[in-house]
């Protein structure tokens, strides 16, 4: 019983620290994705006219 506990809070643990990474990774591609978005958006506003502030 208490094998099989520690196995299964092992594998919860796993679980959570690849989630944890997989969560990272896409935190830091949305802020890549902004950056361009912004980049983008910026040189939009300045074909039209705008100033983004």
């Amino acid at each position: 019983m208490i094998n099989a506990s520690s196995s299964q809070l092992d594998q919860v643990t796993q679980d959570t620290a690849a989630h944890a990474q997989e969560s990272a990774r896409a935190t830091e591609e949305l802020q890549a994705q902004a950056g361009q978005l912004r980049a983008v958006s910026t040189q939009l506003a300045r074909l039209i006219g705008l100033r983004l502030t």
